[in-house]
């Protein structure tokens, strides 16, 4: 991912969190070309890997604007944040949800495991430059594993706190995504929410 080596510290979670989702649209798109190729339940298959690739735009798209906070975001984040999920569910797990109200998390699902790919990637840089270091140390590596690891921390933190909200994440991405899909309807060019500032 290009954006990950250019993280401006001013919006630190925002860009790391636009680099994962980058990251795993890019892996969608890439696997959604090859499903198209299988014959086998390649329709239900394509369809699926879209509607997560227009969920995690509508999640970026939402990170993106909480810079500039504009009225609809405000009343979605308020939206967000006092969305709770249903009676009967708890946060540590899916025990409870009934088969609609796992459907209606897939969303959060959706977005969470952007962020547990792009912290597995750091961990295994982090590893591959502490054996590194082990070996061969120098003094600009320390740096560098020290960033490593703040972002390894910063995503803990941002999985953690999006784990205590997933009907809110949910709410934001089938909000978002049907706005994002009738733009695209009617002709309208898409803008890159994926930019990092510099």
């Amino acid at each position: 991912m290009g954006c990950q080596e250019q993280i401006d510290a001013g919006d630190y979670p925002v860009d790391l969190a636009l680099c994962a989702i980058q990251g795993r649209v890019q892996a969608l798109q890439e696997y959604l070309a090859v499903s198209r190729s299988m014959v086998r339940n390649r329709h239900a298959r394509a369809r699926e890997l879209r509607r997560d690739i227009r969920r995690l735009r509508a999640w970026a798209l939402y990170l993106s604007e909480s810079r500039r906070r504009p009225w609809w975001w405000r009343w979605l984040s308020h939206g967000a944040r006092r969305t709770t999920l249903e009676p009967g569910t708890t946060n540590s797990g899916r025990s409870g949800l009934g088969s609609r109200g796992v459907q209606r998390l897939s969303a959060f699902s959706v977005v969470e495991r952007a962020y547990a790919a792009l912290q597995e990637e750091y961990q295994g840089r982090l590893l591959t430059l502490r054996l590194a270091q082990s070996r061969h140390p120098l003094t600009n590596r320390i740096a560098v594993i020290d960033e490593m690891e703040q972002r390894v921390q910063l995503l803990t933190s941002m999985r953690a706190l999006l784990a205590r909200h997933p009907a809110g994440v949910t709410l934001v991405c089938s909000v978002i995504s049907p706005a994002l899909r009738v733009r695209h309807w009617l002709g309208f060019r898409e803008e890159s929410v994926f930019t990092v500032r510099q």
